[in-house]
């Protein structure tokens, strides 16, 4: 696949878009992660968003953070969330019986906390922290079984089923994407959950990642929503063009890439949607380090990144450099790649400082540390 069909899709550097939830329709959900990277994403798709539009939006209910594509939280359009909720709980519903039965519980506990849940809502939004003490024994210790499986108590689960059943919402407790603490409220909107069949759920996303990602292939699609890949093959066949690539949208007209120099996050869909930065990185460059997200087996350079929090420099749809912010002297610190930076590379880099400055955190997720900050700043400066 070439580069340049996937970088026009995701619209780097386009000044047209005049809100978030814009971005997010024309290139897709983002991952949020408790830190920044959200904010950087869409800034990398529309560079005259400011952080307080972005956080009005998330006041007035246009953008939504929600379970999303392999039941990660994502930050979605209004108008998608009922499609997130929906494909979420498809890839949940699958999983949670046989996590709660090794745990010692089943699906008709965490049914029967759901009015208990309501009623400690019906005075105002409540954190889980404070539903846990509002419900007390009622929300027992699942004990070393649940923590196995990753369910200390039943009532995360019970919060994210009346999540799916459209009962709560939840918004960030700051009113701001880099945390992942959550307010619960009950909702008051009438619109209750929507039921898609396989190839219904299929279709919807299908249209979706059309617009966003194309050219796609089957195999893109699955990695991305967590779907089975015989429905999406159809649904893409029937709704797609296919080429060599992948499957375009029949109608698609694009606008020609922006060259850059675009600095991304670690967690962007440019980084992440095909399997990983690798084809963005010159061959001289794979065997370079980076910081990998999880754990892994390999060497932790590019060749084997699937998933990394290095933040790059794109240029002509190519990583040309790494870069970081510096914590201690407020400021993006830089570092060259084979390709080498363009002379505009210096002038946005005081951009993203001065965005970054002035959303007053830098941490690429909720257990970032400045000293996480530090140390990649380290591998910037080593950077030759």
């Amino acid at each position: 696949m070439h580069n340049a069909p996937w970088m026009a899709a995701q619209r780097l550097g386009t000044e047209a878009f005049t809100s978030a939830a814009d971005v997010l329709n024309a290139t897709g959900w983002v991952r949020t992660l408790g830190g920044v990277d959200a904010y950087l994403s869409l800034r990398a798709r529309a560079p005259n968003l400011s952080v307080d539009d972005v956080h009005a939006e998330l006041a007035s209910g246009q953008l939504r953070v929600v379970p999303a594509a392999r039941g990660c939280i994502y930050l979605v359009p209004a108008t998608d969330a009922t499609l997130a909720l929906a494909l979420a709980e498809r890839l949940w519903r699958k999983r949670i019986p046989r996590d709660l039965e090794k745990a010692g519980s089943s699906l008709a506990e965490v049914e029967a906390l759901g009015a208990p849940i309501l009623a400690a809502l019906a005075d105002g939004p409540r954190t889980t922290p404070q539903l846990k003490a509002a419900l007390g024994s009622r929300v027992p210790s699942l004990g070393a079984a649940g923590k196995k499986v990753g369910i200390s108590s039943l009532l995360p689960p019970a919060l994210r089923l009346l999540e799916f059943q459209h009962e709560l919402s939840r918004t960030t407790v700051t009113g701001r994407l880099d945390t992942e603490t959550y307010l619960w409220s009950r909702r008051t909107e009438d619109d209750a959950a929507e039921s898609f069949v396989a190839e219904a759920l299929a279709q919807a996303l299908a249209t979706r990642l059309l617009r966003w990602f194309g050219p796609i292939t089957v195999d893109n699609a699955s990695g991305f929503t967590g779907l089975g890949k015989t429905p999406l093959k159809r649904a893409l066949a029937a709704l797609g063009t296919p080429t060599d690539d992948g499957f375009v949208a029949a109608d698609q007209q694009l606008p020609a890439p922006s060259p850059g120099p675009h600095f991304l996050p670690g967690f962007d869909n440019v980084m992440i949607w095909l399997g990983g930065p690798t084809r963005f990185v010159a061959e001289a460059d794979l065997d370079r380090p980076t910081h990998i997200w999880g754990m892994s087996k390999h060497d932790k350079t590019w060749r084997n990144a699937k998933h990394t929090l290095t933040r790059t420099v794109i240029h002509q749809g190519r990583v040309v450099g790494i870069w970081e912010f510096d914590p201690d002297a407020q400021r993006v610190v830089v570092g060259a790649y084979s390709p080498g930076l363009p002379a505009a590379a210096e002038a946005e880099a005081e951009r993203v400082g001065h965005f970054l400055t002035t959303l007053g955190n830098a941490r690429a997720f909720s257990l970032g540390t400045d000293d996480r900050l530090r140390a990649r700043c380290e591998t910037v400066r080593k950077t030759s």
